[in-house]
């Protein structure tokens, strides 16, 4: 357990941005997945422009 706890002081340190997923099997970690995340907040005014052109083309 000391390995997952310094695993996850690394994550913490490293500005992690997303989830994480462990898997126990008898109170033992035996999956981690890493699950990133993105941030889109410099995009989202594209974004934005990108559905409303969808939704229009839609109809």
């Amino acid at each position: 357990m000391e390995k997952l706890n310094n695993y996850l002081d690394s994550l913490v340190k490293g500005r992690f941005f997303g989830s994480i997923k462990i898997n126990f099997e008898d109170g033992v970690p035996v999956l981690i997945k890493e699950e990133k995340a993105v941030d889109v907040a410099p995009f989202k005014e594209e974004i934005r422009r990108i559905r409303r052109k969808d939704s229009f083309n839609a109809e």
